[in-house]
């Protein structure tokens, strides 16, 4: 306390902001502190009453990182653009009665018997019953 008896007001007003900072963190790290007892209090009260809840085996960390998730895959706009147009035209296909592949080419009879299968019903080429021509 010597050391304040000593002290100019020049001084005192560089050490203020410092100390104001210091007054701060210690109250911060009370309420911190204060908050997590009264999370273990919690759990210690909840795990009496309650068979589901158990108090925690280990400490709780509170600092920890976080874990990181696998990001999804990012599309781009046209990603996003090419997979809308493709389900647009496919249900405009279905209304107008024409069957759309997934590349959004209209598939016709001649397609079908090219691909080796039917436009209409999906079955195979083979099991058609073939006329003779004459």
């Amino acid at each position: 306390m010597i050391e304040f008896y000593h002290l100019n007001p020049t001084l005192m007003m560089r050490y203020q902001p410092f100390m104001n900072e210091v007054v701060k963190n210690k109250a911060e790290t009370a309420s911190m502190e204060g908050w997590m007892a009264g999370i273990y209090v919690r759990d210690a009260i909840g795990s009496n009453f309650s068979k589901s809840h158990r108090y925690p085996e280990a400490p709780i960390s509170f600092y920890a990182e976080p874990e990181v998730e696998e990001e999804a895959p990012q599309f781009t706009d046209a990603d996003r653009f090419q997979a809308w147009a493709m389900v647009f035209n496919k249900q405009f296909g279905e209304r107008k009665g024409v069957i759309v592949d997934a590349d959004g080419a209209e598939v016709t009879d001649s397609n079908a018997e090219n691909t080796g299968g039917d436009a209409n019903t999906g079955s195979d080429a083979s099991t058609k019953e073939e006329t003779p021509e004459a």
